[in-house]
């Protein structure tokens, strides 16, 4: 809708308020502001669109933390988990192989629920480096975040794990 059409809707409910000039005011503004997409204001990238109060709400959920916990003794990474926390928990611990086909980037946090470790281990055709060559959690909510820096050929990820972890 151009300009003139919101100022004509505008100069026609002044002069003659009534609910069909309201009416057309309301369509000529909502014409007239292009406002953000669900996806832009979840990116937050676009910066000279307004946004309503539920896409400010879309936006604030989609950078909330994302955690889960999961009762298990071995546990399967999957590219749903980047950007995520999981709460691993099992009495006897927990294994945890890091895949080799990961992109580069994928990063997530791991927490110990309960008292049996979680240890970390890369799949075949795949590197884990810890700064001290440690690979379980060290105790209860020990958290251990594990990115992959690298990734030749999309198979042969190299995992940084780092947080609170032993031998």
């Amino acid at each position: 809708m151009a300009d003139t059409d919101f100022v004509t809707a505008l100069v026609d409910t002044l002069q003659t308020p009534g609910a069909g000039n309201v009416a057309a005011l309301k369509a000529a503004v909502t014409a007239s502001v292009n406002l953000a997409s669900q996806a832009e204001a979840e990116a937050g990238a676009e910066n000279t669109k307004p946004m309503t109060a539920a896409r400010t709400k879309q936006q604030i959920d989609a950078l909330k933390a994302d955690f889960a916990e999961v009762v298990t003794d071995t546990y399967s990474l999957t590219a749903s988990d980047n950007g995520k926390f999981r709460v691993l928990t099992d009495p006897d611990g927990v294994g945890l192989e890091l895949p080799n086909d990961m992109p580069v980037g994928f990063a997530a946090t791991y927490i110990q629920g309960g008292n049996g470790q979680i240890t970390f281990s890369a799949e075949a055709g795949g590197v884990m480096h810890q700064a001290d060559g440690f690979s379980h959690t060290r105790k209860k909510w020990s958290a251990v975040t594990a990115t992959v820096l690298s990734n030749a050929g999309g198979s042969a990820a190299v995992w940084i794990v780092t947080g609170d972890m032993e031998e």
